[in-house]
């Protein structure tokens, strides 16, 4: 409760300081075709509907998700070959399930780290669509690139930790070198593509 509150009077003071700053914003955007205040009231008045839109984004843009959560050069120009996208997104999976630890996750402990997770994710398209959404005759979009998966990579680890099961456990000293070596080989592989891309 206490953080929540000082989250609150934090952007309370944040917006107060920058008030001059966050009014050219509004107006940039503006210019831009872009009304922030007029998106703002979309979703509180039709937060269900929004909400509809977000889970069509998801189905459509589910590949280009993963794609650019694994990681994407030249904002989203290009990118490590497909195999590295499908193998560093399961390594992470599978280590979210299987690494061991002395504290079994309660349905509780779950639900708590889904529900983060699902906020985050449901934040990250309302904060974007506000700064950078239109609305035209009951469609919605966004005027740049939209929503990256690289943007779910701060909260993703409550998403892995929420599928952790003690079935099938792995100690850290067997996990770690799986995991080093195989962000070793993507780390070579993006050092290719860059070299490619870039200086070749």
């Amino acid at each position: 409760m206490g953080a929540a509150l000082s989250l609150i009077v934090a952007v309370a003071l944040w917006r107060a300081v920058n008030r001059d700053a966050n009014l050219a914003f509004f107006a940039a955007g503006l210019a831009r075709g872009i009304d922030m205040q007029g998106n703002t009231q979309i979703i509180v008045c039709n937060p269900f509907g929004f909400m509809r839109h977000i889970v069509t984004w998801l189905h459509y843009g589910f590949s280009e998700l993963i794609r650019h959560f694994v990681g994407a050069f030249g904002w989203r120009q290009f990118g490590p070959p497909a195999w590295t996208s499908f193998v560093l997104l399961t390594l992470p999976l599978a280590a979210g399930c299987t690494e061991w630890t002395r504290k079994p996750f309660t349905a509780t402990d779950r639900i708590v780290l889904s529900l983060v997770f699902a906020g985050a994710a449901i934040q990250t398209y309302c904060l974007l669509f506000i700064v950078d959404g239109t609305y035209d005759r009951g469609q919605y979009d966004f005027a740049s690139a939209g929503v990256q998966g690289r943007y779910f990579i701060p909260f993703c680890l409550a998403g892995f930790l929420a599928l952790k099961q003690s079935a099938v456990t792995l100690k850290s000293r067997v996990l770690t070198p799986i995991v080093l070596s195989a962000e070793t080989i993507y780390a070579v592989v993006s050092i290719g593509v860059l070299w490619q891309s870039y200086y070749r």
